[in-house]
């Protein structure tokens, strides 16, 4: 089987707020915050050399607004990656957005959702 990555996203109203989800629907906010929690499934090492991951948040206009670059060395056993973003609405217009990860540059894991504007 090939490298593959689920995707789960997950939100956060404010600081002092529980986590919700898993969701695909968030709502801005001043300190509202989009989680990807990211389990990694059939990675294999090839070799001696170490695994190199990118997680890009990708905004309205289909382009990469925050990338995170996560190399993992030769036997590492983690499983799972974590990236998270501001959703308030001076950053983050409503609409639809997506994150993905990268193997490598070769496309791994998506997943779509949509931002709401603050309702307040």
């Amino acid at each position: 089987e090939s490298n593959t990555a689920k995707i789960q996203l997950y939100g956060k109203a404010d600081k002092s707020a529980m986590i919700t989800g898993p969701d695909s629907v968030f709502v801005c906010g001043e300190k509202a915050k989009v989680y990807a929690m990211i389990k990694l499934e059939n990675i294999r090492f090839s070799g001696k050399r170490e695994l190199k991951f990118q997680v890009d948040w990708i905004g309205t206009n289909g382009m990469s607004f925050y990338s995170k670059k996560i190399d993992l060395p030769v036997g590492d056993t983690t499983n799972e990656i974590n990236s998270s973003i501001s959703v308030a609405p001076e950053k983050r217009l409503p609409g639809r957005y997506a994150v993905r990860l990268s193997l490598a540059g070769e496309l791994i894991g998506l997943k779509r959702f949509e931002l709401l504007g603050d309702f307040d």
